[in-house]
C-alpha cells in the first residue's frame, strides 16, 4: 500500500521557510537580497506492507537571490527523508516534511548552480 500527496503550504511552513532563508543571509553580510523560492517537489507520503510502514517526505527546491547590485545567482537541492514507523500519523509526516525543507535549503546554500 502506498498514499502519497502534494498539498498547499500553510503560513506557518511558509514562515519557516522565510525564517531560515533570512537565517542564513543575516549572520553572513549586510547586503540585502529579493529571494524567490520555487518548491519544484513537495511530496509526503506513506508506505506500508505486511512487515513495515514507512514516511517520507520528498522536495526539490530552487532559490534565486539578488542583491542591492543586481547579483543574481541561482540555488537548487533536493532532500529525500524516510522513517521507519510504528503507526503512522499526519502529524508526524508533516514533521518530517517541515525537516526536509528546512535541510533542503541549508543544502542550496552549501551547493550553488549556474
Amino acid at each position: 500500500m502506498k498514499d502519497e500527496i502534494s498539498k498547499e503550504l500553510q503560513e506557518s511552513t511558509k514562515q519557516l521557510i522565510k525564517d531560515e532563508i533570512t537565517k542564513q543571509f543575516t549572520a553572513h553580510t549586510d547586503t540585502n537580497y529579493y529571494v524567490e523560492v520555487r518548491l519544484i517537489k513537495g511530496k509526503i507520503g506513506f508506505k506500508a506492507n505486511a512487515f513495515n510502514e514507512k514516511e517520507y517526505t520528498d522536495i526539490e527546491i530552487e532559490l534565486q537571490t539578488k542583491d542591492q547590485y543586481n547579483n543574481i545567482k541561482n540555488y537548487n537541492s533536493s532532500f529525500y527523508l524516510e522513517v521507519k514507523s510504528i503507526d503512522a500519523s499526519p502529524k508526524f509526516v508533516n514533521l518530517l516534511f517541515e525537516k526536509g525543507l528546512l535541510n533542503a535549503i541549508y543544502k542550496c546554500f552549501t551547493v550553488r548552480i549556474r
